[in-house]
């Protein structure tokens, strides 16, 4: 991985919330990057709508391709509980899969380099987002599979923006000091995200008899599985080599050249 050379905090939460991500932005990210006399740019935007996030995110894109080393986007905003993505200031929703879209032009740019800190409940969704025949958004990405409380945002992310700066911009070693102190907020890189996506639909396939019903509805095989030409485990072996030659040609468009990291 890149060393994290630039860090973007967008906050987007509601009126009455503490802004917790200017918080962390102005007492850590700020202080200790003049502390460790780091050379790591860094931004701080408030976001009132989705228009407003969505321009956001087009701005670092348009800018990417100007770094060297990582990108770090790290966003305060609720996360939904019906699990499609965040909540925005004005209460709109920005779908994952509208966010990774969004998110996908910026790690092109950067070669893989783009990695996400999701301070919201439930972050960890944002893989509902992925689509496998499209470009990695991500490299990798910190977030909550829960529900979190603001003292555990500030508690955690505190902790790892400090790791991450003292070291110079190591975001998986700052990961595995937080880790060490327990939390509710955990590393997922794309690779891993990409075969987790592969394994679900495998599973489907080995376990859902819709799916075998499904197929059969196709005339040519239907025809061929009446005549007693083709039996159920045949289909079954059919679908599975079919999903590997899928998974292939999905992964050939998902990874970048260098290898995902």
């Amino acid at each position: 991985m890149s060393y994290i050379s630039h860090i973007y905090v967008i906050e987007s939460l509601f009126t009455h919330d503490n802004k917790t991500g200017k918080t962390l932005y102005d007492d850590i990210i700020v202080r200790s990057i003049l502390f460790y006399k780091k050379n790591i740019r860094h931004f701080f935007f408030r976001a009132e709508n989705k228009l407003s996030f969505e321009e956001l995110l087009n701005y670092i894109s348009a800018n990417a391709h100007l770094t060297s080393g990582g990108i770090l986007v790290h966003i305060e905003a609720h996360g939904s509980t019906d699990l499609e993505g965040l909540i925005i200031a004005d209460e709109d929703i920005l779908t994952w899969e509208r966010l990774v879209n969004l998110l996908r032009p910026i790690n092109i740019s950067t070669n893989n380099n783009l990695y996400l800190t999701l301070a919201s409940c439930f972050g960890r969704y944002l893989y509902k987002g992925v689509d496998p025949y499209e470009k990695s958004a991500y490299c990798g990405y910190i977030s909550a599979t829960k529900a979190v409380t603001e003292d555990e945002v500030l508690g955690s992310f505190h902790h790892l923006f400090e790791e991450l700066i003292s070291n110079g911009g190591n975001l998986i070693e700052a990961y595995l000091e937080l880790e060490k102190n327990g939390g509710g907020f955990f590393y997922k890189d794309s690779k891993r995200v990409f075969e987790e996506n592969i394994k679900d639909v495998r599973k489907r396939i080995e376990t859902d008899k819709a799916i075998l019903d499904e197929i059969k509805r196709d005339p040519v095989l239907n025809d061929m599985y009446n005549k007693g030409e083709t039996d159920d485990d045949e289909l079954m072996a059919i679908m599975r080599l079919a999903l590997s030659d899928i998974a292939k040609k999905q992964g050939d468009a998902f990874r970048f050249s260098s290898g995902m990291t």
